[in-house]
């Protein structure tokens, strides 16, 4: 039980982390952090925003999918030892 417990806690971690950066990316368009850090002048180009977006989703999509696939294998084959033992 408690080994399922650790496996969707690194499931909500992993899509946490890629929420956090999808927002990320949107807070700096919106906001325009480097120009307020740095000085300077700010123009919002909601499209790279977008292309940012897809391109993390691109990437969290397959890590969360696979890492659900190996945890569920984690938890099949934990299923035999208990038999075997």
């Amino acid at each position: 039980m408690e080994t399922k417990i650790f496996a969707r806690t690194v499931l909500w971690f992993e899509v946490a982390a890629f929420s956090l950066l999808v927002a990320l990316s949107w807070a700096d368009e919106i906001f325009g952090v480097p120009a307020l850090l740095f000085g300077g002048s700010h123009q919002p180009d909601f499209r790279e925003a977008c292309l940012e977006t897809i391109v993390i989703l691109a990437v969290a999509i397959p890590i969360v999918s696979r890492t659900r696939r190996i945890v569920a294998r984690l938890f099949y084959l934990e299923h035999f030892l208990r038999v075997c033992a």
